[in-house]
């Protein structure tokens, strides 16, 4: 197996069991008190409560990660554009979490997550070119 592509599969199943206990959570108690956030917090964004913000987080960082794991440990046709599409939904997630309320910056918490989303981006594209050069060659 692929280093690179494992590598990619373990960041995705990661990020896939953080988003989905972090949505279920959100889900369940949708005033985020029992993930210590404050509905102050949210009061800047469209959303009242985190019911909404936990569907999106369990269902495109969540899901989808494992789906796109699947995808990749399977090597299904053109595994490595779904590396790429969570790198960038994970990367969009975030800045859209900045964008809406600059104040919910946590670095222990969005730094590492850049930093995988653009692992996960560069992984893929890297894998497109491996893919590339097998085709050519």
């Amino acid at each position: 197996m692929n280093s690179i592509r494992v590598s990619s599969i373990v960041l995705l199943v990661a990020v896939g069991i953080l988003a989905v206990i972090g949505g279920f959570i959100l889900i369940v108690d949708s005033s985020g008190e029992s993930m210590r956030f404050s509905l102050d917090s949210i009061k800047v964004s469209p959303f009242s409560t985190y019911l909404i913000p936990g569907m999106l987080l369990f269902l495109f960082l969540g899901v989808l990660n494992f789906v796109a794991a699947y995808i990749s440990f399977k090597k299904l046709n053109n595994y490595f554009l779904t590396i790429v599409i969570q790198g960038g939904v994970l990367f969009f997630w975030l800045n859209i979490q900045l964008l809406i309320n600059p104040y919910f910056y946590y670095p222990y918490y969005h730094i590492p997550l850049y930093i995988v989303s653009v692992v996960l981006i560069l992984f893929g594209l890297i894998l497109i070119k491996q893919k590339t050069i097998e085709y050519n060659e």
